[in-house]
């Protein structure tokens, strides 16, 4: 790719109308900075955008038609980060590659569960860890870490205490057709 050593993050697509798009990032392109932060691997990229404010101009650095080009980004965040709050506002973990919403009865409903705790997955990055360890939409999570989680506000909680305490994986207990599992998912720490 013509970079002096190996590193960023390649982006292998652009969402149509996202922030990214209209920043004029386009697939192919190797972001190596962010914010002025180096983004040696593709995972910290994630980290360091679920870091950002809503709405904040950050600059990347990006590596396209051999040479650097530096471009300003608005972050936005997505229809489900935005929605509005409340105890079914799903939550999306960067850190595992899914989004998360609270049980209720339209979920119960939707993903035909009877369990009466836990918090349902929405969606899953097809590249992301979660999707790598088998996890798919409509799984209810039970516990993480061996914390029960009956909110996406609970998960994320747990998560970040793993990130504070430097955890490369999590141990989640998983419900699917009424048959529960305990699934190791790697994060990015």
């Amino acid at each position: 790719m013509g970079l002096d050593k190996p590193g960023g993050a390649l982006v292998t697509r652009v969402v149509a109308d996202s922030p990214a798009q209209q920043a004029g990032l386009e697939a192919g392109d190797v972001i190596l900075s962010y914010n002025g932060e180096e983004v040696a691997k593709m995972r910290d990229l994630p980290k360091l955008v679920a870091l950002t404010e809503d709405q904040a101009e950050v600059e990347l650095v990006v590596w396209r038609d051999d040479r650097r080009q530096t471009l300003r980004v608005t972050i936005g965040r997505s229809e489900e980060e935005a929605a509005p709050e409340g105890p079914a506002s799903p939550a999306t973990s960067a850190q595992l590659g899914l989004s998360v919403a609270a049980l209720d009865d339209e979920n119960r409903e939707k993903y035909g569960i009877e369990a009466d705790s836990g918090v349902v997955v929405v969606s899953v990055n097809p590249n992301g860890a979660a999707a790598g360890r088998g996890l798919r939409e409509g799984d209810l999570i039970k516990r993480i870490d061996k914390r029960r989680v009956n909110s996406p506000a609970e998960v994320k909680d747990v998560l970040e205490a793993s990130r504070e305490a430097d955890k490369k994986s999590v141990l989640l207990l998983v419900e699917r057709d009424q048959q529960t599992r305990f699934v190791v998912v790697p994060v990015d720490s």
